[in-house]
């Protein structure tokens, strides 16, 4: 649904923020795809917004080791 708003800018509000597009993306790609649509929809209509995802935490990253032998070793 993303990329093809993005082929079709602000227009693609007018043809394809409906049932039909819900229905179109359940048929191909189940219902992973209908969520997919109906979020998207919400997102554009305001009814969600960035305040209402909530935000990962950082993962702390592993250390790297100085080490070639080591390193080389572990990328098994």
């Amino acid at each position: 649904m993303d990329a093809y708003s993005k082929d079709f800018g602000w227009g693609h509000r007018l043809l394809r923020h409906n049932a039909r597009m819900m229905e179109l993306a359940k048929e191909i790609y189940g219902d992973d795809g209908e969520r997919e649509v109906a979020f998207h929809i919400a997102c554009d209509m305001g009814i969600v917004t960035i305040n209402d995802i909530p935000k990962k935490p950082k993962q702390p990253k592993e250390k790297q080791s100085n080490n070639r032998r080591e390193r080389l070793y572990y990328a098994r």
